[in-house]
């Protein structure tokens, strides 16, 4: 008799076992993961971040839209340009009011350089800016 408890008692413990198992790795595995977030981990290494960039601000002129009517193009165009090359992460205009602007890049040699080439800057629209080293520590911009 003694035997047969035993032997229940042994086979209650793998049981035991066996659930607390499921429940702890169960519980993972069972989350709802959007099948895009999978796609990404499989695909894709993880985004470097934190991420030192610099950041370029612009302070506009007055009436700027009004304004930049001829030098937007070549502007934008610039734009494409350090784009193209890796070096402009993302740039834009703050809007309602269009007062100025904002330009992330790679390197701050990257930055001096664009804005010593800037077609607003040449033309006496942007009477003040400044370019500081900006830490990156989210967002989706870096998961492509």
């Amino acid at each position: 008799m003694l035997h047969k408890i035993a032997l229940l008692v042994f086979f209650l413990v793998i049981i035991l076992e066996i659930s607390a198992f499921k429940l702890t790795t169960g519980s993972a595995l069972n989350r709802r993961v959007p099948s895009s977030s999978l796609k990404m981990a499989e695909n894709e290494p993880a985004p470097a971040l934190p991420k030192k960039l610099f950041a370029v601000r612009y302070t506009y002129v007055e009436n700027m839209e009004e304004r930049r009517g001829a030098v937007r193009a070549p502007h934008l165009e610039l734009i494409k340009e350090y784009e193209a090359a890796g070096t402009c992460v993302m740039g834009g205009a703050f809007i309602e009011p269009v007062d100025g602007g904002f330009l992330l890049f790679e390197t701050e040699e990257a930055a001096r350089e664009f804005v010593s080439r800037d077609p607003y800057v040449e033309a006496g629209l942007v009477p003040h800016h400044d370019i500081r080293a900006y830490m990156c520590v989210s967002g989706t911009a870096f998961n492509k």
